[in-house]
Order: C-alpha cells, then sequence, then structure tokens
C-alpha cells in the first residue's frame, strides 16, 4: 500500500527557531510544499529517489551503517535515520521507498 504526505510551505514571518522551544512565533502556509510518497520494502533499507536531483539514496538499516565515498551530501540525513532505526528497533527486517517530490525553491 502507498502511503502519500504532503508537507505544506511555510513562511515564517516572525519567531525563527523559537517555536519549538516554547516561543511564539507568526508562520503562513503556502502554496508550495513538500510531497513524498512511501511503499514498504521486504529488505532492511531505506531508499530515496529525489525528484528534482533525479538521484536515489540507498541505506541499510543497520547501526553500523557507514559512510560512501563520493555520495551525494544528502545521504548524511538518510545514514542518521538509518541508524537510529536500527538501534530502537534491532529487529526490523522491513524497509521504505520514498520518492520526493516538492514544488519550494531550492
Amino acid at each position: 500500500m502507498t502511503r502519500c504526505y504532503v508537507v505544506p510551505g511555510r513562511v515564517e514571518l516572525v519567531g525563527k527557531h523559537v517555536d519549538y522551544a516554547g516561543g511564539r512565533s507568526l508562520t503562513c502556509a503556502v502554496d508550495l510544499a513538500i510531497t513524498a510518497r512511501a511503499d514498504a520494502l521486504h529488505t532492511a533499507v531505506i531508499r530515496v529517489q529525489d525528484a528534482a536531483r533525479r538521484g536515489t539514496v540507498e541505506v541499510p538499516l543497520r547501526a553500523d551503517a557507514e559512510r560512501k565515498r563520493g555520495a551525494p551530501r544528502w545521504r548524511s540525513y538518510l545514514l542518521a535515520v538509518a541508524r537510529r532505526f536500527a538501534r530502537d528497533f534491532p529487529h526490523a527486517t522491513t524497509g521504505v521507498d520514498i520518492r520526493l517530490a516538492s514544488t519550494l525553491p531550492s
């Protein structure tokens, strides 16, 4: 089963980095967004395809997963998620295939 997620873009007028610390902020949603479509995999990997960069990155769900020389820099984010997930859920055998698209400017 495919799951779809939409995260709207936002403009932060006041309060950058204070909202998650309990402070006040003034934000508004915009009509731009990031969209993710996710499907379960029968292998223990996180695979992300970035439509804008037309690249795919795959990271094993292992607490000792390593950096890969020459890999895209954004692979580091997936690596951190894979390591943490594997550490917190050591018996997980299901991975995920995610396709990202965005109408937000780079």
